[in-house]
């Protein structure tokens, strides 16, 4: 991954997992009458890959995750995505670690999708009222800031944990897939507390 803290040049990216907690309760609340709720907690993937010039870090990433949530009549799902651009510094700790700190910004989403569970229906029922999966989805900017740490555990492998916020000043409205406004939708908070484990493979110059 990187092995740039001697020389503080080079690179490295890879994968992550982990998990963010964006404002969910007041989702929760507007779809309890048909749903028993989503968890607070999304688990996400994604990606993330950084230059090292001098010890300051230059570089982006994105992440995305799911969260399902059913009843006997009607299947739910909420996503939660961000794709961000950062600029950080690294140095070293002890042997073979390093500690980085990041700052950035870039766009964050939620989208929620809501399947009404029907029987069998006919073709033309479907051309009366074919409405069966409802999408809706709402975005914004944000600034993210974040700490970690990575432990080389090879010469071109590291794994790292990082913990961080995403913050974002907007409480955008919801819009269906279409573009069309939802009036009166539970309110959004896309701000969310980050952690995730890093898988990161690079190089560097000394």
């Amino acid at each position: 991954m990187v092995l740039l803290v001697f020389s503080l040049v080079g690179g490295f990216g890879g994968f992550f997992y982990g998990g963010v907690r964006p404002g969910v309760s007041p989702i929760n609340d507007a779809v309890a009458s048909e749903l028993p709720g989503f968890e607070k907690t999304i688990y996400v993937n994604g990606g993330s890959g950084y230059g090292i010039i001098n010890g300051f870090l230059i570089g982006g990433g994105g992440f995305g995750g799911t969260l399902t949530s059913e009843s006997s009549t009607m299947h739910g799902e909420l996503s939660y995505s961000s794709g961000f651009f950062e600029v950080g510094y690294i140095k070293p700790l002890f042997k073979f670690s390093y500690g980085f700190l990041t700052i950035g910004s870039g766009s964050v989403g939620m989208t929620m999708k809501l399947n009404r569970i029907l029987s069998d229906v006919s073709f033309d029922s479907l051309l009366t009222d074919p409405g069966r999966r409802t999408t809706l989805v709402t975005s914004g900017m944000c600034f993210t800031a974040g700490a970690g740490v990575l432990f080389k555990l090879s010469k071109f492998f590291m794994l790292g944990v990082k913990v961080g916020y995403l913050y974002s000043p907007q409480h955008p409205d919801w819009k269906l897939d279409d573009g069309h406004q939802v009036l009166g939708g539970p309110q959004v908070k896309l701000s969310a507390p980050y952690a995730s484990i890093n898988f990161y493979f690079g190089s560097s110059d000394e």
